[in-house]
């Protein structure tokens, strides 16, 4: 991207002040589609990782451009995210549609959409590791959805993706949680937990687990009060 480009640039031109031009090859590294392009820059060869042009930005993580993963865990934690990837993969190919977790995601999202009114999508994960997922959501959602023409080149009649948002369930508990339950927009809800977390201490996650079961619970069954300003209607789409 140019964003790229002007950041790499940029490094380019501190590295040549501070040391030589001639240390810029052992100070590179590159991900790109264009193995020629990152060579002209001044990357070394062997420090260029190649993608697929037909890649797209948010798939690209499980590809070659998810060297900043393995740098930032390490290669074991990258290979269990493929795994895991080619786990639900294999899932969606093989698994009969009534079982099949993506089939039924894809078929909930349609019909709450076009037949239940609902103008956005939130996700909760009720994990701070997890806070970044609604970032990456809302691009491939509306990224890959957010289309008006079908591959026949026909327009489509219906809905094909809408705002697609979220944050931690803690923070959104104090944010906008409210206009979930409240509000007057239909707002459809996916929660996100892990069950096990070896990253907090025994029994640390247990709290956050309950808040989101009393949050799918109060969406699901509502809240009748005498005082009308704590009211919210049933049925909220989780």
């Amino acid at each position: 991207t140019q964003e790229t480009r002007l950041n790499a640039a940029a490094a380019r031109e501190w590295i040549v002040q501070h040391l030589t031009a001639d240390a810029v090859a052992p100070h590179f590294a590159a991900v790109s589609a264009n193995p020629a392009a990152t060579a002209q820059f001044g990357v070394d060869p062997s420090r260029s990782f190649k993608i697929w042009d037909w890649v797209g930005g948010r798939f690209s993580l499980w590809s070659a451009m998810g060297l900043s993963i393995a740098i930032a865990t390490k290669p074991t934690v990258f290979t269990e995210l493929l795994d895991g990837a080619y786990t639900m993969d294999q899932h969606f190919q093989s698994a009969p549609a009534a079982a099949n977790l993506p089939v039924l995601l894809g078929l909930i999202a349609v019909w709450n959409q076009n037949f239940r009114g609902v103008t956005d999508h939130v996700v909760l994960p009720y994990n701070q590791r997890l806070a970044a997922l609604p970032a990456y959501l809302h691009q491939l959602e509306m990224e890959s959805n957010g289309k008006s023409i079908r591959r026949d080149g026909q327009a489509t009649d219906y809905s094909t993706a809408v705002p697609t948002w979220g944050a931690v369930g803690a923070n959104a508990q104090h944010s906008f949680a409210q206009l979930l339950h409240q509000g007057t927009q239909r707002i459809s809800v996916d929660f996100v937990a892990a069950v096990r977390d070896p990253g907090e201490h025994a029994g640390q996650n247990l709290q956050p687990l309950s808040n989101m079961l009393a949050q799918a619970d109060a969406l699901a069954s509502g809240q009748s009060e005498l005082k009308e300003s704590v009211v919210a209607a049933p049925n909220r789409e989780s």
